[in-house]
């Protein structure tokens, strides 16, 4: 009888949940079944850890026989629901760290005994009750289920024992046990030879314990798949069904047998009687209507070939309880029932009476069991009603469960129906038919062996290896069962043996003959399977039904062209080019195999070739809106962004044609249905892919060259036709963002969250948004959940030192694009990012060491380093004051990529700083031309216009970019660029000597107060007050000025003015020896790196060694980590985490701002710090 399912409303609870229900359990008035199954599932719930005292009080509780003293009905039921709770602390004690030793063992099977006592006690005294009964028929009245409970208790604790005891030597000790005067002194005998602890496990033991443990694993984890167990079952259970089976009249005469038959266990076969004990409990978790067909029958076929009453009666107790769950299972089983009892009454109506009273039994103790367990629980009804939506309830019963199992009967290669399937190693089953065929085109490809369906490769011996699925061939014998298969058999040949039609034969031109054989060709049922699989971008099925069709028509240019579509879709790129140049030696005036070329060569990165091959199919074809595509996307790929536009423009230019076709169409089509005349059919339809393919990789191109406007114009065209595409909406929402359309981006994003909520990218993006614009906290929330989603993505870290620079978290900054690079070392906005930080910190030699890219590592030719050497030229410039290498640097990156805009506003300042000022204002204008709305473009053109002279364009300019600031006016970066705009224009106005205009920019720009920004406008405003003539405020701006250190060019010209105007006023005072030193100061003022780095000058040379060494294997346990980071991985688990971390500070001890290993404690402590979640346990701790 099952008593196993939870009654699902139970909610988690803990230790001190746990002493509750056990408290209850004591207590014969109080305890419910309810309270069992809330215990047993919180001993099954292996993410429940439950204290090793807990389960110790569990198990103490649960193994006191003393808590049953009477026997009745209800008794017995509760009494197996107590034992399989009992089962499930038995194994929960099993998993976890306590061992059970020899004296709580001895203990346990002394009380096992007991339960055993109890039950045959209960026999003897029912037995009295019902004497008119024979000693067979009471048999029948027995719960099987007890017995075998109590059996395999026995041995799963005598099994648990021996794996914390590996030896044979155990000492015996004898079961001092009073024996029970109501059962008689052999069974008293058979009891304590039975729970000895020398009494060996059952033979058959572990392979039920095996059967257990998936179960075990499938109630924990909802990814595991049932089928995995049901083949197990059916495996399991076929052997069974295979060994002799016994007379049907050779029910065991002992009533205890079934506890004490333990020196021949093959009597009762516990085996088969425990895999429809696993079965069962499985169909009452299982919400698949397909699996509790399949375990349905592997009960049915246990019930008609049962060696005795044991199995017999489980099998009714399965049939029973899966018939309740479905009213189509129901149906059937009254159908198998009825089946059944006929073909025992053509035997022996004895038999007949006997089966009939059997089930009666049966039945009765489930509507008892159904009351005491299901008491006020609608969980049955769920159950059912659940399953129930999946079948039409006019449907009869008999098409259904057919339907379910020639489903499964069919295999997904060949589509027809098979009797052996074979499971491949990656774990899809295959008929053996197809598996033999496929072998043999493998074979003579000369590859190994790959599933149709995943693409895996295995050596053929792993195939043979297998083998043939048990549960397959006894679903396939029930199907014959249910429904002459014959009957559903179409006329096609099967896998392997596809005849080409007839051909009628007659003496039409070629052309004809070829139409004909193209429609026979598309009449065949392989070509139609062909098509869908390709459809449904099944290719390894396509391919196998295109083979077939080339065996038959090996010259069809349509046929060879399909198959090398789909071959190129799976990888296997030159098979695809061998059947493309074969259609091309059939017909090279079609363009299709020209185009699929093409495509081919462009995936294989062979771009010379694919443009040669997509131009002929052009030549051949000018409007072929996939030819002019494929063009398009290789001229992409070659960095011929001009060209591939062009192509784009000529393909999307087309579909406006079209749709302007398909729109004068509709107006005639409208008028001649007024004057009721036939309507005219059009062929205009529109071919979508191309054209949304075509507006995807042409908003690309233009977001690279910053051309936003036109990149909304293309997506809004683009989820026209694709409301839903979560690309174009992801880049729709970064184009609004960069166009300061900050409300438009974020509910773009909203939409593209609305597809899958758990989009880590579109969530990261969505973070950025919301910081730009103020909303702290809702930013740090999205990109801690971005990171939980997806740890081990580098780029999410920049982002987060993109969000924490927002709100001017420089340091923090700092250390998120430190970890960035742990994790991910090409990502490049990471690098810019640490540049800025180290900029605005004013760390120039910390950057230096950390940034500095030596030449040798770049490619001259490479079009993806060009901001390699624009970085190099910024850190050259602005960290090195080598000026003329960085004019260097900066000529060749725009000669390798003349759109980066960066490019020509670092060069352009650099014009700036060296006087250059018409090379500066050609670089700059370029630059705004580029990327017309970024404020920082014009904050710098307004500097160049000031040294110039050009006052009143600085002004103007300078407006345009304080109008141009986004998001947030008090964000880190619009501090930093308000600071600069108001010194600009401060600066700007002492020289138009608009003195009250100039001291309130400059007094706002020092009111910012941002870190490292402040001496500038103070310097300014000191030598506005000395134009004042306001003296004393100009010396103490002057000397506040000249306390901060000269760490770049910028400032040391700065400082070199407050000087010389210091020295002026001293003049005016006739100080002139304070004037003098000052004016002899400012001619030798340099900028000074602060390096913190320089303790490296003082170590011994084996100090030095000995630092490499420590940085060598620091950095091979950081690549070894990195090897397994996967999107959607916790990055380290906390082993390998203090290990790197503490091999990184072993360096920091001998230096501390070592300036390679400095970057990486930092990075990892403030992961410590801030993302402990992301640091998984150890195994060990």
């Amino acid at each position: 009888m099952d008593i196993i399912n939870e009654n699902g409303d139970c909610e988690p609870v803990n230790d001190q949940r746990v002493y509750e229900l056990i408290d209850r359990i004591r207590n014969c008035d109080s305890r419910s079944s309810s309270d069992y199954f809330s215990l047993k599932s919180l001993l099954e719930d292996h993410s429940n850890l439950l204290s090793n005292n807990v389960l110790e009080t569990v198990l103490e509780v649960l193994s006191d026989p003393s808590i049953y003293t009477l026997h009745d009905e209800e008794t017995t039921i509760m009494l197996e629901l107590h034992l399989r709770t009992l089962l499930a602390a038995v194994y929960a004690f099993s998993c976890s760290e306590s061992c059970l030793k020899q004296n709580p063992r001895y203990d346990l099977f002394i009380r096992l005994m007991e339960f055993a006592k109890f039950q045959i006690s209960g026999d003897v005294l029912r037995s009295k009750d019902v004497e008119t009964i024979s000693t067979n028929e009471k048999i029948f009245m027995r719960n099987y289920n007890i017995g075998f409970l109590l059996w395999i208790l026995r041995d799963m604790i005598h099994d648990m024992y021996a794996m914390f005891n590996q030896t044979s030597d155990i000492t015996v000790v004898d079961l001092d046990i009073v024996e029970d005067e109501r059962i008689t002194s052999d069974v008293n005998t058979q009891l304590l030879k039975v729970f000895n602890f020398k009494n060996p496990v059952s033979s058959w033991y572990s392979q039920w314990k095996k059967l257990f443990i998936i179960l075990q694993n499938l109630i924990n984890s909802k990814n595991l798949d049932e089928r995995i167990l049901l083949e197990q079952l059916w495996s399991y259970g076929l052997e069974e069904l295979k060994q002799p089976k016994d007379e049907w009249d050779d029910t065991i005469q002992n009533i205890n047998a079934l506890i004490l038959h333990g020196n021949d266990p093959t009597i009762a076969r516990s085996l088969w009687f425990g895999i429809l004990d696993l079965s069962q409990e499985l169909a009452t978790t299982t919400q698949s209507l397909a699996n509790l067909v399949f375990i349905y029958y592997l009960a049915l076929q246990s019930l008609q070939n049962a060696p005795n009453i044991h199995i017999r009666s489980k099998a009714i107790e399965v049939l029973i309880i899966i018939s309740k769950k479905h009213k189509m299972l129901n149906a059937q089983f009254v159908i198998d029932f009825q089946d059944m009892l006929k073909v025992l009454r053509e035997v022996s109506s004895n038999h007949a009476v006997k089966f009939q009273k059997l089930f009666n039994i049966i039945s009765r103790r489930c509507l008892v069991a159904q009351n005491i367990i299901f008491h006020k629980s609608q969980f049955n009804d769920q159950i059912t009603s659940g399953l129930d939506r999946n079948i039409k309830a006019d449907d009869q019963s008999q098409k259904q469960i057919y339907d379910i199992l020639s489903s499964e009967l069919t295999c997904p290669i060949t589509q027809d129906m098979s009797e052996k399937f074979q499971k491949l190693p990656c774990g899809h089953f295959l008929s053996v038919q197809a598996i033999e065929t496929w072998s043999d085109e493998c074979r003579s490809k000369e590859k190994l062996f790959s599933c149709c369906l995943c693409r895996s490769e295995f050596q053929f011996e792993e195939i043979q290896d297998e083998q043939i699925s048990a549960m397959h061939q006894g679903l396939y014998q029930q199907l014959i069962l249910v429904k002459d298969i014959s009957n559903i058999q179409n006329n096609m040949n099967i896998l392997g043996k596809l005849a080409p039609f007839s051909l009628i034969n007659s003496n039409q031109e070629i052309r004809g003959k070829k139409k004909t054989l193209g429609m026979f060709k598309k009449a065949h049922p392989a070509y139609s399977k062909a098509k869908t699989a390709i459809k449904e971008e099944k290719f390894p099925i396509a391919i196998f039904w295109l083979n077939r069709l080339l065996d038959n028509w090996p010259d069809s240019y349509s046929i060879r062209c399909e198959r090398a579509y789909a071959l190129q879709q799976l990888g296997d790129f030159h098979q695809s080019i061998c059947d493309l140049n074969i259609a091309v030696h059939f017909n090279p005036k079609k363009i299709q195999a020209w185009c699929l070329l093409g495509s081919v060569y462009h995936q294989m990165e062979n771009n010379k070739l694919a443009l040669l091959h997509v131009t002929k199919a052009l030549n051949l074809e000018p409007t072929n809106q996939q030819g002019l595509l494929t063009r398009g996307l290789i001229y992409t790929k070659m960095n011929r962004t001009n060209d591939a536009l062009k192509d784009f423009d000529t393909l999307l230019n087309l579909d406006s044609h079209k749709m302007i076709s398909s729109q004068s169409t509709s107006k005639i089509s409208s008028i001649l249905q007024m004057l009721h005349l036939e309507r005219i059919i059009f062929n205009n339809t529109i071919n979508k892919d191309p054209i949304v393919e075509c507006l995807r990789k042409r908003s690309m191109i233009y977001f690279k060259k910053n051309k936003f406007q036109l990149v909304k114009q293309d997506l809004d065209r683009l989820l026209y036709w694709e409301p839903k595409d979560r690309d174009a909406l992801l880049l729709r929402g970064k184009t609004h963002q960069l166009m300061n359309e900050f409300d438009l981006a974020i509910e773009d994003f909203d939409k593209a969250l609305t597809m899958d909520p758990r989009d880590s990218w579109v969530i990261n993006r969505r973070a950025r948004c919301l910081s730009e614009i103020g909303r702290r906290r809702e930013a740090i929330n999205d990109s801690n959940t971005a990171l939980k989603y997806n740890p081990s993505n580098g780029y999410f870290y920049t982002s987060r030192s993109y969000i924490v620079t927002s709100f001017g978290y420089l340091d923090q900054a700092l250390d998120y694009a430190h970890l960035a690079s742990i994790i991910d070392r090409s990502n490049k906005e990471n690098v810019y990012r640490r540049a800025w930080a180290y900029f605005h910190l004013q760390q120039y030699g910390d950057a230096i060491h950390d940034l500095e890219i030596p030449i040798s590592d770049l490619d001259d030719d490479d079009p993806e380093n060009a901001w390699k050497w624009s970085l190099g030229g910024f850190i050259l410039h602005f960290f090195k004051k080598e000026h003329d290498d960085a004019f260097t640097y900066f000529n060749k990156a725009i000669e390798l990529d003349p759109d980066l805009v960066d490019i020509y506003c670092y060069r352009g300042q650099l014009y700036t700083f060296c006087g250059e000022y018409d090379k500066a204002l050609q670089d700059l204008n370029n630059a705004i031309g580029i990327l017309s709305h970024e404020t920082y473009l014009y904050q710098n053109l307004g500097h160049l216009y000031y040294e110039m002279g050009e006052y009143n364009l600085a002004l103007e300019t300078l407006n345009n970019a304080e109008k141009l600031l986004s998001g947030y006016h008090s964000n880190f970066p619009n501090q930093i660029a308000r600071s600069r705009i108001l010194t600009y224009r401060g600066m700007t106005y002492h020289k138009l000597e608009k003195y009250t205009e100039a001291l309130d920019n400059l007094n706002q720009a020092i009111e910012i107060q941002v870190n490292n920004h402040d001496v500038v406008p103070i310097v300014e405003r000191g030598l506005l007050y000395y134009s004042m003539g306001e003296m004393d405020k100009a010396l103490i701006d002057l000397e506040e000025g000249l306390k901060i250190t000269p760490k770049n060019d910028y400032i040391c010209q700065s400082l070199r003015n407050a000087r010389l105007c210091k020295g002026k006023i001293y003049l005016s005072r006739e100080q002139n020896i304070e004037a003098t030193d000052e004016i002899e100061e400012s001619k030798i003022l340099n900028s000074s790196l602060q390096n913190r780095w320089n303790t490296d000058f003082t170590l011994s040379k084996e100090r030095k060694d000995e630092i490499k060494q420590i940085i060598e294997v620091g950095n091979d346990l950081l690549r070894e980590a990195r090897a397994g980071f996967e999107d959607g991985k916790i990055i380290f688990d906390r082993q390998t985490f203090n290990k790197i971390l503490s091999q990184w500070e072993k360096v920091l001890e001998i230096e501390p701002f070592n300036p390679q290993s400095y970057p990486v404690v930092s990075a990892l402590r403030l992961m410590r710090k801030y993302h402990q979640d992301l640091i998984k346990p150890s195994p060990i701790d």
